[in-house]
This record gives C-alpha cells, sequence and structure tokens, in this order.
C-alpha cells in the first residue's frame, strides 16, 4: 500500500510539473517581476493642451494650491491647508460660552432618551446660523501673473498654443505660454510680429514642499526681465463663496490687515489679521529681483519684478506661526518634492492593468493613478478632508463629514499607507469628549460621533443630526483597517475606548419591542439623508456588525464578551425574508449595494442571499433606469457599489460602476465633478474599491484579483495591498 501510495504521489506531482510548464513566460514572469512602478505612473502624468482656468492641485496632504494654466493662480485656484481655519464675527450680544460644545442646544429630561430631530430653537437661529459657518476653511492667498501697469492679465493676452505638463513622479508641474503682444508705457497694444526678437515666451516650473507649506517657482522668461509681466501677491477676506476662480473677497479691507516684515534683501514676511485669526507668509525670492508694496483698486497687492532678471525664482511659506525657518529655495525644494514622491510611489500599493486586453483598461488605470495623487497631495494631513478637499469650499463650509469620512481616508489603509491618514483619523480620538457630552445630552449612554465637524469636534446645527446613523459604526470599520495593518497590541489599545464606546451607544440606541422582545432601530426626525424610517437596512446592517465586532475586538484584547450586547445581538430585528431574497417593508427586493460596499457581511445580511436579491432586482427594468441615471453624477456610491458587486461575483457590473464609459466624469487633471462640482469622496472610494477588487476581502474566492473578470481580458497585477476586512 506505501508502495502504491508513492507511485500515485510521483504520477501526480509529474502532471503537476507538466502542466505547470504549459504556462508562457509572460504569465511566469506576472508572478515573479515586481511592477515597474516609474512606468505605471508616468505614462499618466498630466499632459494638458491650454485650458487656462483649468486647475491642478499640488500639495503635501496638509497645505494645497490650485495651480491653473499659468503655473500659478492667474486665472483661478486656491491656497487651503487643514489649519487655515478662520471664523466670523460672533452676532452681535453674543458671547462665545453661549456656544454649546457638542454643537446642539437640546438638553434631554433625566433619565428620558431622545432620537431626534435636533431642531434649532427660535432664540437661538441667528447663533445656530453662525455655527452652521464657522469655522471655515479658508483661502490663504493668491499668486498671479500681472501687466506691468498691475492689471489683470487676460485669456485674451496669452496664445492658445500653450501647454503644460504634471510630472507624477517628481512632483514637477512646467507650462509654457506665450504671450500674445507686448504693452508699452502709452498703452498702445504692440503685435509680436512687429517686434523683432521680442521673446514672448515664459516657461514656469512650480513644486511644493513635501514638509513646509510652501510653493516654489521658477519663471524664466524675457518678459520678466523686461518687466512687461510681473507676480503679484494678494491676500482675500474670508468667503463663504465656491467660485470657480478663487475663493474670498480681495478688495475688502476691514478686518483684513497685513503686516510687513522686511527680513533681508530677499525676505519678506507677512503676518494676516483676518479678525481673531492669525497666520504668517513669508516670500523668498532671487537675489537681484525688487519687492514692492502697492495698491490697486485701493486694495493692498504686494508684487515680485524681475528688475532685469530673465530667469526668477520665489517661495512663498504659509504657516499658523511665525516662519522661523531659512526658507528652502527652488532647487532645495525641487530635490525634496522630487524624493518624497519616489518614495511616495515606490511604497505602498500599485495595481498595474497595462497587459489587459480589455480597452477600458487605460482609463480605469489613469483614474486609480490620478486618485492617489489628488488624495495624497489633500487628505494627508491634520484632519480629515471635506466634500471639496482643499481646492474649494463646499456648502458645508470645508468641515469634514464623518458620514463620508470613510470615503476619503479608508483606501490608506488598503494601500499600506496608513501613515498618511493616522493623524487624520485620531480625531475620534480627539473628540472622545465632546462625542461623550453629545451621547449624554441626548440621553444615551457611550460616544455619540458629529456629522460635520470643526477640528474642536462641535457639529454644524441641522435637523438631521440624529438621523444620519450610519456614521456611528464607522471608527470600528477604521479600527479593524488598522488592525489589519498593524495588528499589535498597540493598535488594540489606540482603538479600545473608541470600539467600546462607539459600540455601548449603538447598543443604547435601540429601541425594545416589549411585545416581541425584538429590538429595532427607531428614527423620529422631521428630515434627514434617510427620512423617516424604523430599522433602514443600512443602518440595521451597520449595527449587527459593529457591535458584533466590538465584542471580537474585547476578545483580542483578552477581554470577555459583554453579555448584554450579545443578548441584544440575539434579539436585534434582521431583514425580513421572501422566497429566499430580502425585502422591504413593503415586501420588494431590497437594495443591497451600499450594504455590501461598505460593510462586510453579517448575520443582517448573508452573502448567499444577497446574490439571490440582487439577482431578482436586475430581472426588472427598474434597477437599470436608476444606474443610469446615478452614473451621470458618479459619486462615492460608484465605489461602493463596485465592491459590492466584486463580492457578489458580479466582476462586469462592479467595473461598470468604476467606468461605465463615462470618462469626462473624471476630468483631465483626475479630479471627479459628477454630481456639479468638485466632490472628492468619489476618489478615495474608487481607490478603496480597485484595492478590494484586486487584493480580495475576507472570504474572497482564492484566485488573483478576485473582484475582477476571470475571462482573460483582465491582467491585474497588483503589490503591496492590504485584503480589505
Amino acid at each position: 500500500m506505501k508502495i502504491l501510495k508513492n507511485i500515485f504521489f510521483f504520477i501526480g506531482f509529474t502532471i503537476l510539473i507538466t502542466n505547470s510548464c504549459k504556462e508562457t513566460k509572460s504569465e511566469l514572469a506576472k508572478d515573479v517581476l515586481p511592477i515597474d512602478r516609474e512606468q505605471l505612473v508616468t505614462r499618466h502624468n498630466i499632459r494638458w493642451a491650454w485650458e487656462e482656468r483649468g486647475q491642478i492641485p499640488m500639495g503635501n496632504g496638509e497645505f494645497c494650491v490650485g495651480i491653473d494654466g499659468t503655473g500659478l493662480q492667474t486665472f483661478g485656484g486656491n491656497t487651503m491647508s487643514h489649519w487655515g481655519w478662520h471664523s466670523f464675527p460672533l452676532p452681535e450680544g453674543i458671547t462665545e460660552d453661549q456656544i454649546p460644545e457638542t454643537g446642539s442646544f437640546f438638553q434631554s429630561k433625566k433619565g428620558e432618551r431622545y432620537i431626534g430631530p435636533d431642531m434649532l430653537p427660535e432664540d437661538k437661529k441667528d447663533l445656530g446660523n453662525w455655527m452652521f459657518d464657522n469655522p471655515h476653511i479658508m483661502n490663504l492667498g493668491r499668486l498671479r501673473f500681472v501687466r506691468y501697469d498691475g492689471k489683470e492679465l487676460t485669456v485674451e493676452d496669452i496664445t492658445s498654443n500653450s501647454k503644460r505638463t504634471l510630472d507624477l513622479w517628481t512632483g514637477t508641474h512646467i507650462t509654457q505660454f506665450v504671450v500674445s503682444g507686448k504693452w508699452i508705457n502709452d498703452d498702445i497694444w504692440v503685435n509680436p510680429a512687429e517686434m523683432e526678437g521680442s521673446g514672448q515666451q515664459v516657461i514656469v516650473t512650480t513644486y511644493v514642499h513635501p514638509e513646509n507649506d510652501q510653493v516654489s517657482v521658477r519663471i524664466e522668461s524675457d518678459l520678466i526681465a523686461k518687466g512687461v509681466i510681473k507676480v503679484a501677491l494678494d491676500f482675500p477676506y474670508p468667503t463663504l463663496n465656491n467660485r470657480e476662480d478663487w475663493v474670498g473677497d480681495f478688495k475688502k479691507t476691514e478686518n483684513n490687515n497685513t503686516l510687513l516684515d522686511k527680513i533681508s534683501n530677499t525676505r519678506q514676511d507677512f503676518k494676516r489679521e483676518v479678525d481673531d485669526f492669525t497666520y504668517h507668509v513669508s516670500l523668498n525670492y532671487s537675489e537681484g529681483a525688487e519687492f514692492k508694496a502697492s495698491k490697486f483698486d485701493d486694495s493692498p497687492v504686494y508684487y515680485l519684478e524681475g528688475n532685469g532678471l530673465s530667469e526668477l525664482e520665489f517661495s512663498t511659506t504659509y504657516s499658523l506661526d511665525p516662519v522661523s525657518i531659512t526658507i528652502p529655495d527652488f532647487n532645495s525644494t525641487k530635490l525634496a518634492s522630487s524624493q518624497y514622491w519616489k518614495d511616495f510611489w515606490t511604497t505602498g500599493g500599485a495595481i498595474d492593468l497595462s497587459e489587459s486586453t480589455d480597452s477600458r483598461w487605460y482609463e480605469l488605470e489613469r483614474r486609480i493613478v490620478l486618485s492617489q495623487w489628488l488624495t495624497a497631495v489633500q487628505a494627508a494631513g491634520s484632519w480629515p478632508a471635506s466634500e471639496s478637499g482643499l481646492m474649494n469650499i463646499d456648502p458645508w463650509r470645508g468641515q469634514f463629514h464623518f458620514e463620508i469620512i470613510f470615503f476619503h481616508q479608508a483606501h490608506f489603509g488598503l494601500w499600506d499607507r496608513w501613515e498618511l491618514t493616522d493623524e487624520a483619523i485620531s480625531s475620534y480620538q480627539k473628540f472622545i469628549p465632546t462625542a461623550r457630552a453629545r451621547a449624554k445630552q441626548f440621553g444615551f449612554k457611550g460616544l455619540e460621533w458629529p456629522k460635520s465637524a470643526t477640528p474642536s469636534g462641535r457639529s454644524a446645527p441641522w435637523e438631521g443630526n440624529q438621523a444620519l446613523l450610519w456614521k456611528q459604526p464607522q471608527p470600528i470599520h477604521f479600527a479593524e483597517i488598522e488592525y489589519k495593518t498593524n495588528p499589535t497590541s498597540e493598535t488594540l489599545e489606540k482603538w479600545a475606548e473608541v470600539v467600546e464606546g462607539t459600540a455601548e451607544y449603538m447598543v443604547d440606541f435601540l429601541t425594545l419591542d416589549p411585545e416581541t422582545g425584538i429590538y429595532h432601530i427607531q428614527l423620529n426626525m422631521g428630515r434627514g439623508e434617510w427620512g423617516d424610517t424604523i430599522d433602514n437596512p443600512q443602518v440595521l446592517a451597520f449595527w449587527h456588525w459593529g457591535i458584533n465586532h466590538a465584542q471580537v475586538w474585547r476578545e483580542r484584547m483578552g477581554l470577555k464578551r459583554n453579555p448584554s450586547w450579545d443578548k441584544v445581538l440575539t434579539k436585534l430585528v434582521t431583514f425580513p425574508i421572501k422566497n429566499g431574497i430580502y425585502v422591504d417593508n413593503e415586501g420588494e427586493p431590497m437594495d443591497l449595494t451600499e450594504i455590501l460596499g461598505l460593510m462586510p457581511p453579517s448575520k443582517a445580511v448573508t452573502l448567499e442571499t444577497a446574490i439571490r436579491t440582487q439577482a431578482s432586482i436586475f430581472e426588472s427594468k427598474i434597477d437599470e433606469l436608476y444606474r443610469v441615471s446615478w452614473n451621470r453624477k458618479m459619486g462615492w456610491r460608484n465605489g461602493m457599489d463596485a465592491v459590492a458587486y466584486a463580492k457578489m461575483h458580479q466582476p462586469e457590473k462592479a467595473l461598470h460602476e468604476l467606468i461605465g464609459g463615462l470618462g469626462t466624469a473624471y476630468g483631465i487633471n483626475g479630479v471627479n465633478r459628477g454630481l456639479g462640482g468638485i466632490y472628492f469622496p468619489t476618489n478615495g472610494a474608487l481607490l478603496y474599491a480597485v484595492a478590494v477588487m484586486a487584493a480580495g476581502w475576507e472570504g474572497a474566492p482564492d484566485r488573483n484579483a478576485p473582484g475582477f473578470p476571470d475571462d482573460g481580458s483582465w491582467v491585474v497585477r497588483s503589490e503591496g495591498l492590504i485584503k480589505a476586512p
């Protein structure tokens, strides 16, 4: 018998080797050779034919400048940061001690719980409106080219054959344009064809320093030397507009003061006093260049002139505190930027689709690469990103939203770049005091997280705050993602209070039906994102997963499961099932894509039943029409639906959500504009989705790229990614 076993083993081993040898060399290489990351990244360098107002965000995660076609902000582009928060003066007769630390004026009676809505008292309307608007992120300043006389350079002044490039590998933005004429002192316009050797070309190279909040620029042009054009720096009074050019009022001088301090012949410092917010700016420039403080239309403007230099370099540094460092010059910033971006692209995850035969591979890979750039320059700072990132101010005043923080920040974990989001995600730990006070204020135990938040943890007043319950379990999900990247006792301790307090609130929030002994999620609000409902499917799924996973967290820490939580879990309402599929309160098949996209399967949603349910939905035209309507918009849901379809073994539908033939939804700069304006969550959601599709998830099929089609049309090479929970 032993001899026979050895014979069978030998035969089987021989067959295995023979079959393995049938693989082509390229297929073997795919498993062995690392991805050429420089080639992967640089084939998606942004090459933009002249579009003067088109902005490319450049930054270091904490600080960002929008660069237009001139390499500065001549026609548009804001300078924003995660530390630049301004507040308008309080309404007359109101003092700071009247502002509730939680953002809500409501106070439940002792022993009573209040679910909502969180209404604003009539006598608090003025203060409530102020609290909604403040604090807000602000535009810290703009750098522009202007004419010799200070007048604006116009679009018509520049020829249409100009071009610009962003080299993603080094963070280098280069633009070349030609000024189509020359102004002379009596304002006579001279055509360059009539001017021998006029030298109208301007070359601008722009970098953002990876450590300092600084933009560094080199301008090469005879026009700078001759004084035909010059650089203007000015500062706005903050406004809440979200125009496409610049945020702020550059003409208002009241409560908008700038104090000058000349440090040397090549450095000028500015102290900015905007109401009670103070920040600092330093301008360092080439030896021989000339700095001038002046006014244009009665508003302060600061000019940097070439003064005979045909090559002018300068660095502008922004800071909350006085700039005490020696400002790195252009070449130092160039070296720092090149090293930083090389390190960024050569570490963490990567996905290469270039060997695919499906014609959509290039567009998807472009979106992946540019979304990594966009999130790295805007969402890797001290606070989570807002819906417009650091490019503009959104209707929520640039405050970050705890119901969509997942789409901005979670992808960093799956791409093994947790260090880029660690500080922002630590806002959960920072906000424990206000989260506990908010829960207590409404009569609950534990921690209740805000909707949109300020750096103090105060929520903006809004009657639907209590309704957005899907924000509540998200810190548990973040804790799990970090644990997968760093499964240590330090990670467990870091998240222990957040996970425990979050689950404690979730359990206490439930309402027990005394007749059935079943726990329900009761919502009682006037207006909210999900409307008036009981046991909202998405929220219910999150509650099942979140409470159970808090128990898993306790077990990892060597603690016993909380018996009262387990009791609740056994009695927590589940989705009704009819004919083997999940149905809503009206007996119709329930759309589960958002649920499976955001959370792993649970007792509330099993994968097998979800697959049957979704199949029944696609038998009708209703879902198809819904998908077409949503895909025209392109938002974070597309990424989450892609994750859901991948889990339900429908990879083609997953790809349709991420590409869908809608190339215009992601601009040349990679910025998503699908919801009518800049909508930053879409980029992060896409990165999360493709990481799940490429690296898999708990329970995924044991094959390469389980979320992509397995028919040979997609060749997915990935490395450095982490499997999703």
